[in-house]
């Protein structure tokens, strides 16, 4: 473990289950957020094939459709006004 992940915080996790995020697929793994002072502050960390053995804590997309995502972010900033 780097010392960046040393100050770490390891995020809580509700009932979580594998599924998807609007049109692109997720699978349950374990993530961590540097919240140290050190340049890598604010770095997320995943554990996406399980070696590190960290708990699943959140929802990972694991294939993203990067033109219906576009067209997703397009229309909900259009939608701000």
């Amino acid at each position: 473990m780097t010392a960046a992940m040393n100050v770490a915080t390891r995020l809580t996790a509700s009932d979580s289950v594998e599924g998807y995020v609007g049109h692109s697929p997720t699978k349950d793994r374990g993530v961590i957020v540097d919240t140290g002072p050190e340049l890598s502050r604010g770095r997320t960390y995943v554990d996406l094939w399980g070696r590190a053995g960290w708990e699943p804590n959140c929802h990972v997309a694991v294939d993203v459709d990067a033109d219906a995502f576009l067209e997703l972010l397009v229309e909900r900033i259009s939608a701000l006004g």
